[in-house]
């Protein structure tokens, strides 16, 4: 959806929720919270994929399973599926 006015959507209720947060302080706010959650949501999950690329490189470069489960966080077990992922 590209819209970026209220006026602007198509369904009713949407575009009255959306004048809704734009207009009350509490609305405001409760949208602030919820752009807040889906920010840290994706910077949780971008960390997960590093995390586990790094581990796939450290796999690649012949790190032993400890030194690699140490390094990046990780248990023994997702390292050894990591290995696993990588050999097949």
């Amino acid at each position: 959806m590209s819209c970026t006015r209220a006026e602007g959507m198509y369904y009713d209720g949407y575009r009255e929720r959306m004048e809704d947060f734009k207009v009350r302080k509490e609305g405001v706010r409760e949208m602030t919270g919820v752009m807040e959650q889906i920010r840290n949501e994706g910077l949780k999950q971008g960390l997960k994929q590093g995390v586990a690329q790094t581990a796939e490189n450290m796999v690649r470069l012949g790190f032993a399973s400890e030194q690699i489960a140490q390094a990046t966080g990780l248990s023994a077990e997702k390292v050894a599926e990591i290995a696993k992922e990588i050999k097949n």
